[in-house]
């Protein structure tokens, strides 16, 4: 298994090493909780592998599951690891936390499309980590499938724009002659769903106006995309238990959400707007009122394109306040939980945090967009104030925390931890 975690403390006069406790390698049977951690998570990248978009798996076989009202259960539903279910079925995902005596423990890998064009063969994935529910939040009939993209051709120089909205970012420019695939259609008939990669390489579902496109083009068969459009998913309900698992070695219960590296992407959880760019992994906390995001790897942006966006770069955490519960879901019953005060102020992972975390480590390739570490905290003490900074042995996982740093989008007292 890949080591990519460590956690070193350094001083102006000697250098301290926390390694990892050993008991998550131990193989000689004394930890039976730790042993049926390494073995789920091993099984997981056969029993989930090679899934197709919007679908759910049962990577162990105690995670169950709820389809929408009216759907019949099939034979077998959620019974044995590897069980594989259409999102546009499924109501609810859960998993359960780690028993050792029972030799169980549900973890649920979730792939969804989320708004990333069709254009990209690629998804979001959704892990969902022990006691874990992810509620289905998008109506069948409402929901974005997968379509064939029509190909299209500029006419002349064309703007592309994040929204259907000029008045919305703008991406980028493509010369007249750019040939582009189309996904989607604006309800008013007048912007095209594009694929758009810019500068950067970063990936859009971008649009661009159809005055600038070659005459002739047939959108007829492209579906109405709006912004309360959405894949099976892609808007969802989380709820998790506060159980502390029956071995310190434990993952807390939590779902990891990881979106292509180059492709930022748009979620809606428990109803709010998170840009992910692209690994977080998202909890709530006891007791169930108020949830946590914390980011690993690139950078998350909550409520984005809006005057309050949050933007969080890896190895930081925040909190939001949840409200009463309301019935909001698929699952028909009075359990989602929405935001009810503003998001806190970022936090630092410590390195408590980091070591909590550790077995992320062992997430197997097959059920990644990517293998992504967590950072290393150094911190220097002496004379004067102490200097706290994380240490990424990819660059890239900071890359785009450090321009939104120049940009002066991120204060200068968090950006100091990522240089």
């Amino acid at each position: 298994m890949r080591v990519r975690h460590l956690v070193l403390i350094v001083a102006l006069v000697a250098v301290a090493v926390l390694p990892l406790p050993q008991a998550a390698k131990a193989q000689d049977g004394t930890d039976a909780c730790t042993q049926l951690i390494l073995s789920v998570l091993s099984d997981l990248g056969t029993n989930c592998a090679n899934m197709e978009s919007n679908t759910a798996c049962a990577g162990f076989d105690d995670v169950t599951g709820m389809l929408v009202e009216g759907i019949e259960e099939p034979e077998g539903f959620f019974e044995e690891a590897g069980y594989r279910t259409d999102l546009l079925e499924l109501a609810v995902v859960a998993g359960s936390p780690v028993d050792p005596v029972e030799s169980t423990w549900g973890v649920s890998v979730t792939k969804v499309k989320a708004n990333i064009h069709n254009a990209q063969d690629d998804d979001v994935m959704f892990i969902g980590i022990g006691d874990v529910e992810i509620e289905n939040a998008v109506e069948p009939t409402e929901a974005l499938l997968p379509v064939e993209t029509v190909a299209v051709t500029t006419a002349s120089q064309a703007n592309v724009y994040r929204k259907a909205d000029m008045n919305s970012d703008m991406l980028g420019t493509v010369a007249a002659g750019t040939a582009l695939e189309a996904d989607g259609v604006s309800p008013d008939g007048v912007w095209l769903r594009v694929h758009y990669k810019d500068a950067d390489q970063q990936n859009y579902a971008a649009w661009v106006g159809v005055d600038t496109l070659a005459a002739g083009v047939d959108a007829s068969g492209l579906p109405v995309i709006d912004e309360n459009t959405y894949t099976p998913m892609q808007k969802s309900y989380l709820r998790n238990s506060f159980d502390t698992p029956t071995c310190t070695r434990a993952l807390p219960s939590m779902l990891l959400v990881q979106g292509p590296k180059d492709t930022p992407v748009d979620i809606m959880i428990n109803d709010v707007d998170i840009r992910v760019g692209s690994t977080i992994l998202l909890q709530v906390l006891p007791p169930g009122d108020a949830m946590k995001i914390t980011v690993l790897w690139g950078v998350a942006i909550i409520n984005p394109d809006t005057a309050d966006a949050l933007i969080i770069p890896p190895g930081f955490t925040s909190i939001v306040c949840l409200g009463p519960p309301l019935n909001l879901g698929l699952d028909r019953q009075e359990n989602d939980l929405t935001p009810s005060c503003p998001w806190s102020a970022l936090r630092p992972l410590s390195a408590n945090d980091l070591e909590l975390l550790a077995l992320l480590s062992e997430l197997p390739d097959s059920i990644l967009n990517y293998i992504f570490s967590l950072p290393s905290l150094l911190q220097a003490s002496g004379l004067g104030n102490v200097l706290v900074q994380f240490l990424f042995s990819d660059s890239e996982a900071v890359e785009l925390a450090r321009k939104y740093c120049d940009s002066g989008d991120i204060p200068e007292q968090i950006c100091r931890y990522l240089f």
